[in-house]
């Protein structure tokens, strides 16, 4: 995925968060991820979602995920979740 079309898509995530279509801005990073699983953004995004929605699983498993393809990140990604 080039990061013109990344780019295009965390635009239409925020947008669609906006104007408060969760579930179609939970698509949008699960189709980035699901095309670039290295994408962290992605998966804090969507951690980030699943917390404002009070969905702890959701977000737990987002995170968790976030942490298993970045064990370099593990910090940045705890003091991101601790923001949450």
């Amino acid at each position: 995925m080039k990061g013109s079309n990344l780019t295009e898509l965390y635009q239409q995530a925020r947008q669609l968060l906006k104007e408060r279509k969760v579930t179609e801005a939970v698509e949008i990073y699960q189709r980035i991820i699901g095309t670039k699983p290295t994408e962290k953004k992605a998966h804090t995004g969507l951690a980030t979602v699943f917390f404002q929605l009070k969905k702890i699983p959701g977000s737990d498993r987002a995170l968790q995920n976030s942490l298993q393809a970045f064990p370099g990140r593990c910090l940045s990604l705890h003091q991101h979740g601790s923001h949450l």
